[in-house]
């Protein structure tokens, strides 16, 4: 009981911590613009994200349009395997940035998504993209086994939650090469923005 207490507590610290230091770059003059996209992956290249991000707002100027004013942020989840708390802790600091309302897209390493998933912090990605849409990211659509509360799977399955975007060699210096997918966080809004967005990385024409 003392060594999970200890682990809930240094999991706040770090939640804290992770919060403190997320980086945000791209965002305009600095004011809440109401569409953040959060970069979540085991490492996570700040020069890097801010040129992506420039880059991508020139591709979809709607992104930096007068409704909106895309921000992009990044948060470094370290290794599930190699160093779980500080994995827990950075989720748990995404998870207070989700419940504040401040991510509405998030671009995450598909294996630490999964967690996210099963909690319901991603929308079904079919109330974003039309049948059509779905059809032609057949292959690319992720979702996840569910679990029990022992973490064993049982047997379920989620909602399809989103859009693996692993072959963008965009992100490859943002975030390595590893496995990626693109989400959209829960109760968030600007749907045919985000459509176009998620279309746009998949490498899917509209």
């Amino acid at each position: 009981m003392k060594t999970r207490s200890l682990f809930r507590r240094i999991a706040l610290i770090l939640m804290a911590a992770m919060v403190m230091v997320t980086l945000t770059s791209c965002g305009g003059d600095g004011q809440a613009s109401g569409y953040n996209i959060m970069v979540a992956s085991g490492y996570v290249d700040g020069e890097a994200l801010e040129s992506f991000g420039e880059t991508l707002k020139q591709e979809i100027p709607e992104l930096a349009g007068e409704e909106v004013n895309a921000s992009f942020s990044s948060t470094i989840l370290g290794s599930a395997d190699s160093d779980p708390m500080m994995n827990m802790g950075a989720l748990v600091g995404f998870d207070a940035k989700v419940a504040a309302g401040e991510i509405t897209v998030a671009i995450f390493d598909k294996e630490s998504a999964a967690r996210e998933a099963r909690g319901g912090i991603f929308r079904p990605i079919s109330e974003i993209l039309t049948e059509e849409d779905m059809e032609k990211l057949e292959g690319k659509l992720i979702d996840y086994e569910t679990v029990d509360e022992q973490g064993n799977p049982d047997g379920g399955r989620t909602e399809i939650v989103g859009v693996d975007i692993s072959d963008n060699e965009a992100l490859t210096p943002v975030m390595g090469s590893g496995e990626k997918g693109i989400f959209v966080v829960a109760g968030q809004e600007h749907d045919e923005l985000t459509r176009e967005l998620i279309l746009h990385l998949a490498g899917v024409e509209d």
